[in-house]
């Protein structure tokens, strides 16, 4: 099974090479489109379980404003040209949504439950996944470096949990279930096994990249946070985790799309969601910007 989730995840490290090996300029447009493109696949997906949980969004118009969303993170707000455009875009779907809803007539649970997923969607994936982007643009900052440190701490947390777990699930007496009514596969002993990757890939990183993870000449991580940085990979990322994996099991699916080996753009991102905008208030708190 580990196996053909690394061969399947074969297209996804060439792309994440391309975006590092293609001249500036070329890197931070393919980033940019493949961060679109997986957080429309990914919105299509939630919205899908909202809908065989009973209550059906304003899909388009939440895909559509969340990717405005987006690309805003990665194109106006490092330029310093529209600090507004999220709080506009946000506020134009708030209103959006409940312009539609009112046309149903008189506000219920039935008329205002589209509103309220619509916004979930919103705020859960597009708001969330708008601080790797944000992190990737960061002004005076080598940011793809920064977003591959991100990325790296949060997924060497799955991997390490997924091998621990798949071991430890073999003894006689099997291993000891975190969360059998939402998740029945993870362990604590997966959550030791994730906690060890995360931190020994944080650490990895620090010595490997060095300067590159500076921002504004001022150096962001020492052992002390690099260790803390690496633990937090591991919980925060089971946190997003399961909180995918209780929207799964009430929509009843198993996987929340069909990427052969992945599963679904929502499994792929569940992890970082919430790791994202914890890791980037890190960066700007750390460097006094």
């Amino acid at each position: 099974m580990l196996v053909h989730r690394f061969v399947a995840s074969i297209p996804l490290i060439g792309l994440a090479v391309a975006i590092f090996l293609l001249p500036v300029r070329a890197g931070e447009a393919l980033f940019t489109l493949w961060m679109l493109v997986l957080a429309w696949v990914a919105g299509r997906e939630l919205l899908a379980m909202f809908q065989r949980l009973g209550v059906t969004g304003y899909g388009t118009l939440t895909l559509s404003v969340g990717s405005l969303y987006l690309l805003a993170a990665a194109v106006a707000l490092p330029a310093g040209l529209a600090a507004g455009v999220p709080v506009l875009l946000t506020g134009g779907l708030v209103f959006s949504c409940l312009a539609l809803s009112l046309r149903a007539g008189r506000p219920s649970a039935a008329t205002l439950a589209p509103v309220w997923a619509a916004l979930a969607v919103f705020v859960y994936l597009f708001w969330s996944l708008s601080f790797l982007v944000r992190l990737f643009f960061l002004p005076d900052a080598q940011g793809r470096w920064l977003a591959l440190y991100l990325v790296v701490i949060t997924k060497l947390a799955d991997t390490g949990a997924y091998i621990a777990g798949t071991l430890t699930a073999r003894r006689a007496r099997g291993n000891h279930k975190l969360a059998p009514t939402i998740s029945p596969k993870k362990s604590w002993e997966g959550l030791v096994g994730g906690t060890i990757a995360s931190v020994a890939g944080a650490v990895w990183l620090w010595i490997s990249l060095g300067d590159r993870l500076q921002v504004g000449g001022v150096a962001i991580l020492g052992w002390p946070s690099v260790v803390l940085l690496g633990i937090l990979g591991s919980l925060v990322g089971l946190l997003g985790d399961m909180t995918e994996s209780a929207l799964k099991r009430a929509a009843e699916v198993k996987d929340s799309g069909h990427i052969p080996g992945l599963g679904g753009a929502l499994d792929l991102l569940d992890s970082l969601l919430p790791m994202a905008p914890l890791f980037y208030a890190y960066v700007r708190i750390a460097s006094g910007s």
